[in-house]
C-alpha cells in the first residue's frame, strides 16, 4: 500500500486481483474513490489486456494533482497498462490501425 498526505488528508493506493480476471488499482481518502480496472486475457496467472480495455471508476471527493500523478505513476510502474503493437500497413488494410 502506498500513502500520500496532502493538505491534512491521507490518500491510500492499493491493488488487488479482481476475479474472474482483472487487476484493480484503488485510490481512497477524503471521501474519494478512484479505481483503474485492467481486464486480463488469461485465466490463472494474470495477463493484462491492452490498455484501451482498461476502465476508470470514480466517486466522491476531489484528487489533488500531486496525488493523482503519483497514483498514475504507481499504476504505470506496475506494468499492467500495455500498449498494442502498431500494425503494419498490410495488417491494417485500408482502415485505421486504432479506433
Amino acid at each position: 500500500m502506498t500513502v500520500w498526505r496532502h493538505d491534512g488528508n491521507v490518500y491510500e493506493a492499493a491493488s488487488a486481483y479482481d476475479p474472474p480476471a482483472a487487476r484493480r488499482y484503488e485510490l481512497t481518502g477524503a471521501g474519494l474513490y478512484l479505481a483503474i480496472v485492467v481486464p486480463g486475457v488469461t485465466t490463472g496467472s494474470f495477463g493484462p489486456a491492452p490498455a484501451r480495455h482498461a476502465v476508470v471508476r470514480a466517486g466522491g471527493g476531489q484528487v489533488p494533482w500531486p496525488v493523482l500523478t503519483g497514483f498514475a505513476g504507481l499504476v504505470r510502474a506496475a506494468g499492467d497498462l500495455v500498449e498494442e503493437p502498431d500494425l503494419t500497413p498490410a495488417e491494417a488494410g485500408s482502415g485505421s490501425a486504432r479506433a
